[in-house]
């Protein structure tokens, strides 16, 4: 994950490898046999993303940080969000070039102790919001 805004340059931070619980329940999404998965990382205890995604384009790639599940996630419920393709184009005339984000590589775990030094108010806010809810 790329993040620029917090501490004042950019960082990429090493995520944890994502959890999926594939269920054999299914759909079609523009035109494409799609599975549910259900994202199962204990560090997402607020809330439990549902990805629908299709082993017929082998990529594991999805909406925001979402990865890692044999196909590409063509749909993601994220708590009140919902992202969901609306046109896929395979092998498009013109090339495509991803350019490999630039910051400095750090761990979550040193990332997050670094915003917290940076801004206590806010997390000891954000703390305490979570043990009321």
């Amino acid at each position: 994950m790329v993040e620029c805004r917090i501490l004042g340059k950019c960082f990429l931070i090493e995520q944890p490898k994502p959890i999926w619980k594939i269920s054999q329940e299914s759909k079609i999404i523009g035109g494409y046999l799609c599975y549910k998965a259900e994202y199962q990382n204990p560090l997402y205890k607020y809330k439990k993303p549902i990805a629908w995604f299709t082993p017929k384009i082998p990529v594991s790639y999805g909406p925001k940080f979402f990865t890692s599940l044999p196909g590409l996630i063509l749909e993601l419920e994220d708590n009140t969000v919902t992202f969901t393709a609306i046109k896929i184009e395979l092998n498009p005339k013109e090339k495509i070039i991803i350019e490999k984000p630039k910051g400095e590589e750090i761990t979550k775990e040193k990332y997050d102790n670094a915003a917290k030094k940076a801004h206590p108010t806010f997390y000891k806010k954000l703390e305490e919001y979570r043990k009321r809810s």
